[in-house]
């Protein structure tokens, strides 16, 4: 990233969570924060595009209500 003070907080979802990236710092000697952006990197390569188009469609469902019920 091209900017340093470009930041996201985050807080893992469950302790487990917290637990396995202490201990991916640990062994990779990586502060949490590069696991965490290693792991957002990766999830969002794998799941942006499903996100996206998972939310479209919930839009159209929703517009479509929306459109019957106005009739």
């Amino acid at each position: 990233m091209d900017k340093k003070d470009q930041r996201i907080n985050v807080t893992p979802v469950s302790l487990q969570d917290f637990d396995m990236v202490k201990l991916l710092s640990h062994l990779s000697g990586a502060t949490y924060s590069a696991i965490g952006a290693r792991a957002i990197n990766e999830w969002l390569k794998e799941n942006f595009t499903k996100e996206v188009e998972r939310h479209q469609k919930i839009n159209e469902i929703v517009e479509d209500y929306n459109d019957e019920e106005d009739e």
